[in-house]
């Protein structure tokens, strides 16, 4: 215990800088506020706000609006992921089912593949959107963009058999699209492709080659997808 005798010099030393930081605090004054900003309609540079454009425009936006909505619910699906129920939820999922640590938002996939088609893909690709976000998900901006460029890579990917999207994950600050492929390379060159006309998207690819299937799974003639196959 301190006394006034006792106490370090470093005690007085920041007992007067608080105390100077107090004084300076009280004689502050606020800087003033400057008046709210009037936000002008942009629509308005279509046609005044009675006129059949400037209404056009206004249709316009709020269907975009909604198509947003419609891309975030698809990109943030609600399947339980980061504490799943020990019963069986509706998708048929059980905690064994999950990653050990799978710090998953959401998640949402195909429930099975055939072992033909497994074999004839023996690649797992993954492709990876990393956002900036002060929330869990991806601001709606970002949900559109990637909106737009699942719908022009998944149906160039899947085309001929050449991949099979498997699941979507969105967990800490990154969204995962993941994918069953023929080769890397043939990936990579479909995707470019699809992908040559549009704006550029901040993408990391990384791709693994699975491991053979054994006996056991090949006289099942179907494998179950599950969160934990998906994501490991």
């Amino acid at each position: 215990m301190f006394t006034d005798k006792t106490r370090p010099l470093a005690y007085h030393r920041l007992c007067g800088l608080t105390l100077a930081s107090l004084l300076l605090a009280g004689c502050a004054t606020p800087a003033p506020q400057p008046p709210p900003v009037a936000v002008r309609d942009q629509c308005l540079d279509k046609g005044s706000a009675a006129s059949a454009a400037f209404e056009r425009c206004v249709a316009d936006r709020q269907a975009q609006k909604a198509k947003m909505l419609k891309d975030v619910l698809a990109v943030l699906d609600t399947t339980p992921g980061r504490q799943p129920s020990a019963d069986a939820g509706p998708d048929g999922y059980q905690p064994a089912d999950f990653p050990e640590t799978p710090k998953v938002l959401s998640y949402q996939g195909e429930r099975s593949i055939s072992v033909a088609e497994k074999q004839a893909l023996p690649y797992k690709v993954r492709i990876t959107w990393q956002y900036d976000s002060p929330f869990p998900v991806p601001l709606p901006g970002d949900v559109y963009r990637m909106g737009q460029m699942r719908q022009q890579v998944v149906p160039a990917v899947e085309a001929q058999g050449l991949a099979k999207f498997v699941c979507t994950v969105t967990a800490d600050q990154q969204v995962q699209w993941i994918f069953y492929a023929k080769s890397e390379e043939a990936f990579m060159a479909r995707v470019n492709a699809a992908l040559a006309k549009s704006e550029p998207y901040p993408l990391i690819f990384t791709a693994t080659e699975e491991p053979a299937l054994n006996s056991e799974m090949v006289k099942t003639g179907t494998l179950r997808i599950t969160p934990k196959t998906c994501m490991e």
